[in-house]
């Protein structure tokens, strides 16, 4: 019998215990009863398992490997009971996967469908109450009440996505046969120009966030065009406090600067209502898709094309750096090591793509602001072309022919 390719952490608690859901809105949180046995791939839960919570957990294996189902052969799977394993909590990950399983619903109908190892995205999953959710770990007894447990890293993309970033979905119905949802739209009905606007700056890595000079730029041209802007910070990143002081000076009347919302349920109904919104290539700009939210997505080392999948709601543009070791879109979703322990990528440290030796998991204070003080070539061709951007913002309503995709 297969198994998963993500290795488990399995784990007992004598005495039990409960533990919150981080970013959630709508997850309580989980119970663990006295010695049931348990499988997490949750990196933090994995982190304080191993580090705070050691002596009142004891850790049976850290090498565990769930009996999986192939998912090659997931269409013969009618009205079963299926879990599906979850790579892990990305937030334009998830809303890939909830997508396919949308397919798998219609298709399938199956008697029981879950997901594991969510974590902070599984309020995305709550949009449909027919999807139970086990967001930081499951039981054996659990995992014994499904006929199946399909593996979503049985897709080859999937276990690329470092360094190919693509859209989850497509890569499932690819693998799969499964033909996609028409349930959501996949362009906007709106149109004219908006009387609010929404500015998405921080993703999960500064290579991927938009620049600051580009931020205060476009916030000094939308308030000029008398529309309001709310530009949406993230508390709960470094990223976010530099962000904050740059950009204060600028609220007043027609500008807010939000701290970032509580969850990832109050941000889902953030984006369900805003009018128009600039993303950077992050999880918010996916979560749109949900809402066909109009707007602009703003690119620079993944390319737009296979993120955006098979949805026209937000133009897209793409930073056009050209340099000596890499162009744009080079694909690195994050930073990574060099053999002198440098955290960058081919531009920044001006290397070729083999001297880059590893991933850069934890990024360091001093290193986050660096990167955002001096910002990777990609990331700073935005603010060269930053007049091009506004343009191609306001062609997408002054214009009811103007024509969706990439700019």
């Amino acid at each position: 019998m297969p198994k998963s390719h993500k290795k488990f952490v399995k784990f007992q608690v004598p005495s039990g215990f409960r533990v919150d859901v981080a970013n959630s809105q709508h997850s309580p949180g989980q119970e663990l009863a006295p010695k049931a046995l348990a499988f997490t791939a949750n990196r933090a839960l994995i982190r304080t398992i191993q580090g705070p919570w050691k002596k009142q957990v004891i850790v049976k294996s850290a090498q565990a490997r769930l009996d999986t189902f192939k998912a090659s052969s997931l269409k013969g799977l009618v009205d079963r009971k299926l879990l599906f394993l979850v790579p892990g909590e990305a937030i334009g990950d998830n809303v890939g996967y909830f997508f396919f399983l949308q397919s798998v619903i219609e298709q399938l109908a199956p008697a029981r469908i879950a997901v594991s190892n969510t974590g902070a995205a599984s309020d995305i999953y709550h949009l449909d109450p027919r999807i139970e959710v086990f967001p930081l770990w499951i039981t054996s007894e659990q995992i014994r009440s499904f006929d199946r447990v399909i593996d979503l890293l049985d897709v080859p993309a999937l276990r690329e996505l470092a360094v190919k970033p693509c859209d989850p979905e497509t890569a499932l119905v690819a693998y799969t046969g499964m033909p996609p949802t028409n349930l959501y739209a996949t362009e906007s009905e709106s149109s004219g120009k908006p009387k609010q606007i929404s500015i998405f700056p921080l993703a999960s890595s500064p290579m991927r966030s938009l620049p600051i000079e580009l931020c205060r730029y476009l916030v000094r041209k939308i308030s000029e065009a008398g529309i309001k802007v709310t530009i949406f910070l993230n508390g709960k990143q470094r990223q976010s406090v530099v962000y904050a002081q740059s950009l204060q000076s600028l609220a007043g009347e027609r500008v807010v600067l939000h701290p970032g919302c509580g969850s990832l349920g109050e941000l889902l109904s953030v984006i369900a209502d805003t009018d128009y919104s600039v993303f950077c290539d992050s999880g918010p700009a996916h979560l749109s898709k949900l809402f066909a939210t109009r707007g602009i997505a703003i690119h620079t080392s993944a390319e737009a094309g296979p993120l955006r999948g098979r949805f026209n709601n937000l133009q897209t543009w793409q930073s056009k750096f050209v340099g000596k070791h890499c162009a744009a879109p080079c694909g690195l979703a994050g930073p990574w090591v060099d053999g002198q322990g440098r955290i960058g990528c081919m531009g920044s440290l001006d290397l070729p793509r083999q001297e880059l030796l590893k991933r850069a998991v934890l990024i360091d204070d001093q290193t986050n602001q660096s990167m955002i003080a001096d910002p990777i070539p990609c990331v700073d061709d935005l603010n060269k072309s930053r007049e091009q951007i506004w343009e191609a913002i306001q062609s997408s309503w002054s214009s009811q022919d103007v024509q969706k995709g990439s700019l």
